[in-house]
């Protein structure tokens, strides 16, 4: 706090929250000086003192000591009490009476400007605004639909001059309209502007039904041009259409409820007279079946459901259908339909068949014309199997099968296991077996299933760049099954040669023709590969032509002799494999890379070692422990950038996607939320944010957003993606924003 002498005493004061119970301020024509010493305990008191001279220090100082503290009994007041009339004529009495206004309203409320005319609208007589007098003969020059309709919804006619004048739709509606729909079923015709009329109804034209539309000649518009001939024109709407028929397929019962749905209404009993069912070439009398048997099945009694009013028939048949007996049903031709008068042109069938005795219909294995070992084994029924009363002891295997499962399901049987290849496996099965409807095989029977060889194969391990044992021997070892021979092709490289090793292999992945890998070929040859059939077999490759002294870098190509037609049943390996006593490991943050060279006979640290950083080639040398830091380039987000290390004619490289690299790049996060998490169609959401920058570098921080931007785009959408609103919102002082948006009620 500070005092400045003048002319007037200025004195400013911030107050802080300092815990004071009594304070006593002097202020002196001068300088004053306060001492302050708080006492929390008690409180505080402050004196205030003047300098005696000029040695004293300047400004003010506070000086407090304690002070006993007391307690002040509340005062009781009196209840308030209003005032008499003569004590509010008193009150007002001494108030200056306003001054006098000529131009004040003397009214209340004050009058409203201007005349209220009382009119019509539209009004009663027509008034016809100017406009070009329209010429020539009046034409239709649109109307629709035409032909045969899956479904329509209204008539249109569209005339070449405007024929009514710009009014209400309820004084249109009143008009004559110069058109005629036959058969007109119940809807209205309206006028869309002044040249179109439309005919709607609310659920489309009703179906079956054959329109004829006629704009009669001399139909004369308000210009005064008639129409030279008449315009006629039909369409028609469709006979009923079965789009929905049950049962289906085999193992149905002999006592199955039939079910049919069309695309109109139908009369159900109407229709059950054009339905015909033949099982054994013999017609099968029937009956609508009752509610109560609709909804004891349940499949049935959901497709009612689901299927709009009237346009559904459920029915049975009087007596049981033959067993093992394929049954056919046709909505014959002639079926009629609840909304029109046409019918159905030809027949509409389907089928299903009846359960017969159980017995094994297929059986297949694996994915492919060939059974492979490990490949699953599917045996089918001819009905549904019974899976509550399945038995374990109802399926055997000969020879046995290590790991061998059963799953039931439907009119399938799966076996799995450990199958072995080049073996004959039969499966028996128990007459026990028992289908859905109690029945079970006549008779034992069995299945067979010729395992064949294993599918030829080629791997290795590890991925395409790969460190070799410093004490192991100079070879790599590959992994193969039923190939006799593998072509080799080994390469001498150089660690700068990476990048193009790593795209050249990404691009062969796509690509059909042949690719050699970068460096100097020094080995290419067969192998024989020393392995029984169907058993794994391990080629050692050695390197040595592709190192100096045991060390160096080798590219590795190696695939089958024989490789098959199909691109992508061709098997090849690419490897590059790294011989060094070097080992490399480094950490990066946003501006340098720390690398860590040691040996990798014993761990220790090495010392004079050469880091390189690619592709920017910076350089440094390791330290006592083995450490040395370069810098990353702006490139170094180059496809395959990599740190080498070179130490006594020795290198190893790590590829830079190995441990990554930060992002050196500001970015913006953001923090949202809303006043709730759910919400109810017609509910209003409110939502609030905020905004920061997160700096990158060692020097970065979480700080306010920089730019002119200081607004955000906001969207709001359904769960279905659906966009429901979209505006902008203003960021404040404090890059934070608020919004509130109303959902609709059909969200």
């Amino acid at each position: 706090m500070s005092a400045r002498t003048g002319p007037r005493l200025a004195l400013d004061i911030m107050l802080l929250a300092i815990p004071v119970v009594a304070a006593l301020l002097i202020v002196y024509q001068g300088v004053a000086m306060i001492t302050a010493k708080p006492t929390p305990e008690t409180g505080a008191s402050v004196s205030v003192s003047q300098p005696q001279d000029d040695q004293q220090p300047k400004g003010l100082q506070f000086s407090l000591s304690d002070a006993e503290p007391r307690e002040i009994e509340p005062t009781e007041l009196p209840p308030a009490q209003p005032l008499s009339d003569d004590e509010v004529q008193a009150v007002l009495a001494r108030v200056p009476a306003l001054p006098a206004d000529e131009d004040a309203v003397r009214e209340f409320p004050p009058p409203l400007t201007g005349v209220t005319v009382q009119a019509e609208f539209p009004p009663a007589e027509e008034r016809q605004r100017p406009e070009e007098v329209v010429t020539g003969p009046l034409e239709v020059v649109r109307f629709g639909p035409e032909g045969e309709l899956e479904r329509a919804r209204d008539v249109s006619v569209t005339f070449s001059q405007p024929m009514v004048p710009v009014t209400s739709h309820e004084e249109l509606a009143a008009r004559d309209v110069p058109a005629r729909l036959s058969p007109q079923p119940d809807g209205r015709w309206r006028w869309v502007g002044t040249k179109t009329l439309l005919f709607e109804v609310d659920a489309g034209l009703p179906m079956a039904t054959e329109y004829r539309v006629e704009v009669p000649a001399g139909v004369e518009s308000p210009s005064g041009n008639e129409l030279a001939e008449a315009v006629r024109w039909t369409f028609r709407t469709p006979p009923p259409k079965l789009v929905q028929s049950y049962p289906r397929g085999e193992s149905v019962i002999e006592d199955p409820m039939l079910f049919v749905a069309f695309d109109q209404r139908i009369d159900p009993d109407d229709v059950l007279e054009h339905i015909r069912v033949t099982a054994r070439r013999r017609d099968v009398e029937l009956r609508r079946a009752t509610e109560e048997e609709i909804a004891e099945d349940a499949y049935v009694s959901g497709m009612s459901k689901r299927t709009p009013e009237g346009r559904w028939l459920a029915f049975k048949a009087t007596t049981l259908l033959p067993r093992n007996s394929p049954v056919q049903v046709v909505v014959e031709r002639g079926t009629p339909s609840a909304e029109g008068p046409l019918t159905t042109q030809s027949d509409q069938p389907f089928g299903f068949r009846t359960h017969g005795p159980l017995r094994v219909t297929d059986s297949d294995c694996g994915w492919s014309d060939r059974c492979h070992p490990g490949d699953p084994w599917s045996i089918r029924f001819s009905n549904r199997l019974d899976t509550d009363a399945y038995d374990p002891s109802w399926v055997s295997v000969e020879p046995e099968m290590v790991g061998m499962r059963v799953s039931v399901g439907g009119n399938w049987l799966r076996i799995s296991g450990r199958s072995q290849p080049r073996t004959k496996y039969r499966v028996r099965l128990s007459a026990a077996i028992k289908d859905v409807f109690g029945r079970t095989l006549e008779r034992q029977e069995t299945v067979t299933f010729d395992v064949d060889s294993v599918p030829a194969m080629l791997t290795s391990r590890g991925p395409e760049l790969v460190l070799l044992d410093p004490l192991g021997p100079r070879e790599f070892t590959v992994k193969s099954i039923n190939h006799e021979e593998l072509s080799v092709r080994v390469y001498m490289v150089e660690p700068e040669d990476w990048p193009a090793f790593a795209v050249g292999l990404e691009r062969h992945r796509y690509d059909d023709e042949p690719w050699q890998p970068p460096g100097r070929l020094v080995y290419s040859d067969s192998v024989p590969v020393d392995a029984e059939p169907d058993t794994w077999g391990l080629t050692a490759i050695d390197l040595s032509p592709a190192l100096t002294e045991g060390l160096g870098h080798a590219a590795l190509v190696v695939e089958p002799t024989r490789q098959p037609e199909s691109r992508y049943e061709r098997q090849v390996i690419y490897h590059w494999v790294q011989v060094t006593r070097l080992g490399l490991s480094a950490v990066a943050d946003a501006e340098d890379v720390l690398g860590w060279v040691t040996s990798l006979d014993d761990g220790a640290p090495l010392a004079g070692a050469e880091l390189k950083a690619m592709p920017s080639g910076a350089t440094t040398t390791t330290d006592a422990d083995g450490l040395g830091t370069v810098p990353i380039p702006p490139r170094s987000r180059d496809r395959h950038p990599m740190l080498i290390a070179r130490r006594d004619g020795d290198a190893v490289l790590l590829p830079l996607t190995l441990w990554g690299v930060s992002d050196r790049n500001d970015v913006l996060d953001w923090y949202v939320m809303t006043d709730r998490p759910l919400y109810k169609p017609g509910e209003r959401v409110h939502a609030k944010g905020w905004l920061r920058q997160i700096g990158a570098g060692v020097r970065g921080d979480v700080e306010l957003p920089t730019g002119a931007g200081r607004v955000v785009n906001w969207s709001v959408s359904d769960n279905r993606g659906n966009d429901i609103a979209e505006g902008r919102a203003r960021l404040n002082d404090l890059a934070g924003f608020d919004l509130s948006v109303e959902l609709p009620e059909d969200v």
